[in-house]
C-alpha cells in the first residue's frame, strides 16, 4: 500500500519517458517519511537497482524502515 510504497504518482513522470525509477520512504523525521528517489537512464534498471541497493544497506534505509519512529 501507500503506507510501504510512496505514492507512484511521483514515478509516473519518469515512467513516461521510458526511463527506470525507484521512490521510496528513505528516512523518519518526527514520525513523516522523507522520501528517496532513483532516476536511471532508459535500460539501465539492473544497474540502477544494483546501485540504488548499495546505497540503501550503506546509509541503513532498511533499518529505518523498519522502525519509523525511532526504535533503531
Amino acid at each position: 500500500g501507500l503506507s510501504a510504497t510512496g505514492d507512484p504518482l511521483f514515478c509516473r513522470k519518469w515512467s513516461s519517458l521510458g526511463v527506470p525509477s525507484l521512490g521510496f520512504p528513505a528516512a523518519w523525521d518526527d514520525g513523516l517519511p522523507v522520501g528517496l528517489q532513483f532516476v536511471g537512464r532508459a535500460g539501465s534498471d539492473r544497474v540502477m537497482l544494483a546501485t540504488a541497493a548499495k546505497l540503501l544497506a550503506e546509509i541503513g534505509v532498511i533499518a529505518a524502515m523498519a522502525a519509523p519512529f525511532g526504535a533503531v
